[in-house]
């Protein structure tokens, strides 16, 4: 999608569903775990930024 101009804004929501759609369920799971270390990380160390 980068790059890509987009005339209108349901081809935007068009184009975002089809990648959202193509996340198997097992990467999600691994994104949104990684997300969650990094923000309990996060708030360990009183809001100082976490690097991956």
């Amino acid at each position: 999608m980068k790059g890509t101009y987009y005339e209108e804004e349901n081809l935007i929501k068009q184009a975002v569903t089809e990648q959202l759609n193509r996340v198997t369920q097992e990467e999600f799971s691994k994104a949104f775990k990684a997300l969650y270390k990094r923000c309990t990380e996060c708030v360990a160390r009183g809001g100082m930024y976490v690097e991956n």
